[in-house]
């Protein structure tokens, strides 16, 4: 009688975590399960090795696990902000194994979702609105698409609870459901960040946010590199960092008080571009939260298919970031009210009145000279805190040189640099 044969199971196809230790095993559901040896062995048994069957000095669990320490191991393991499930190569040679992926909306039948429309229409404006579809369209086709191109920061300003946080949940959704705080490592408060790189959606509020200034100009600084790199450091709590391209939206929520517009970097040339500044009224939502969030999640496939049918109009396409940056003019002039540059523009006024009324000369000098006759004005309080580092006057009349021409102008003499500052 001819021996009885059964086909070998599919074994498993383990990852070694060159990194970490451990293995990642691939799951039916498409995810990634993190195993210790021990975990790894069990479901190999379950596959049909056996611990004490030998071949050669290896078992067969053994040759499993060798297999995926020389040919699988990799240098990452985790989430990765708009990559798909499975492992892939970096340019520079690192092996990456992505553990889950996010939830792309897919399209509806129709372009049919009136409460959507009538939430963004009350909160954004007709205009306003038009702006944030195309900043999604462009959004959702460099994230299927995987090229992972760059886009603006969005910021909501508006009074409080009129639905800038819903609209941010919505921006979630649309990217595919993961949302990470980003606010502490933009502002160099912590060096880690894998939770952050693990979400599509950059997602900040101002309840803790700092108007400090040189807070806010590290925060102008991680935001240029947040809207213009696909590559990002990522550091987990005990890994070194790896740099890792990944793609992301970042959205930020501020009452339109001038103490909260503060938390905004200085919105000087290198960052403007990067900023679409939205001014936000009150939309009249159900009283049931719950409601209003089941009525957004069933029309999201049909308000999907309406942002992928809007056609960027010629006169908006941004080679770079797809559509053309917009800034509410209220908002803006609103904001430049509040810049520090502003401020030393009126500290300068102040100080040089008396001059300008005996004699409407100029004022002629360096920076250096400026700051030092505006700290021994009776201002000296409000200029230490403005001029807080040793070439803040100079950079802020630079601004102004460029904002207002005609009052401020710089020229060089014997390789120094002296302005020349006109009455208003």
């Amino acid at each position: 009688m001819p021996a009885v044969t059964t086909a070998p199971r599919k074994l498993p196809l383990l990852y070694f975590d060159a990194r970490g230790g451990g293995y990642w095993l691939p799951l039916p559901s498409g995810r990634f399960l993190n195993l210790d040896k021990r975990d790894a062995q069990v479901h190999l048994m379950n596959a049909g090795l056996d611990a004490d069957g030998m071949t050669g000095p290896l078992t067969n669990m053994q040759k499993v696990t060798l297999v995926a320490q020389t040919e699988r191991a990799v240098d990452y393991a985790n989430p990765l902000a708009g990559h798909r499930c499975g492992a892939f190569e970096t340019t520079d040679g690192k092996r990456v194994l992505v553990t889950s992926q996010a939830r792309i909306p897919s399209r509806g039948k129709s372009r049919d979702c009136p409460f959507i429309e009538r939430f963004l229409e009350q909160l954004l404006g007709a205009e306003q609105m038009h702006v944030f579809c195309l900043w999604l369209k462009v959004a959702r086709a460099a994230q299927i698409s995987g090229d992972f191109r760059p886009g603006q920061m969005l910021v909501l300003a508006g009074p409080s609870n009129c639905g800038k946080s819903l609209c941010q949940a919505l921006i979630t959704e649309f990217l595919g459901g993961r949302v990470g705080k980003p606010y502490r490592y933009m502002v160099g408060e912590t060096a880690f960040n894998s939770d952050v790189c693990a979400a599509e959606h950059w997602c900040i509020e101002d309840e803790n946010a700092s108007t400090d200034i040189r807070t806010r100009r590290k925060f102008g600084a991680s935001l240029k590199e947040a809207t213009v790199n696909q590559n990002v450091s990522v550091h987990a709590k005990g890994r070194d960092a790896i740099t890792l391209p990944l793609f992301r939206r970042v959205s930020l929520s501020v009452n339109d008080e001038p103490e909260n517009l503060m938390i905004l970097p200085p919105l000087d040339g290198s960052i403007i571009d990067k900023i679409i500044l939205f001014r936000c009224a009150m939309a009249r939502l159900p009283n049931e939260r719950s409601e209003t969030w089941q009525r957004i999640l069933k029309e999201l496939p049909n308000f999907v298919t309406q942002v992928e049918c809007f056609r960027i109009p010629k006169s908006m396409v941004c080679p770079r970031f797809g559509v053309t940056a917009f800034h509410n003019p209220s908002l803006l002039e609103a904001l430049n009210e509040v810049a520090p540059e502003t401020r030393l523009q009126a500290l300068i006024d102040a100080v040089l009145e008396k001059d300008w009324e005996k004699n409407d000369a100029p004022w002629d000098g360096t920076a250096e000279e400026l700051e030092q006759r505006l700290r021994a004005s009776s201002f000296n309080f409000a200029v230490d805190r403005l001029l807080h580092y040793s070439s803040a006057c100079g950079t802020y009349l630079a601004r102004l040189a460029a904002k207002l021409p005609s009052r401020f102008e710089a020229r060089k003499v014997k390789g120094k640099t002296k302005w020349i500052i006109r009455q208003p």
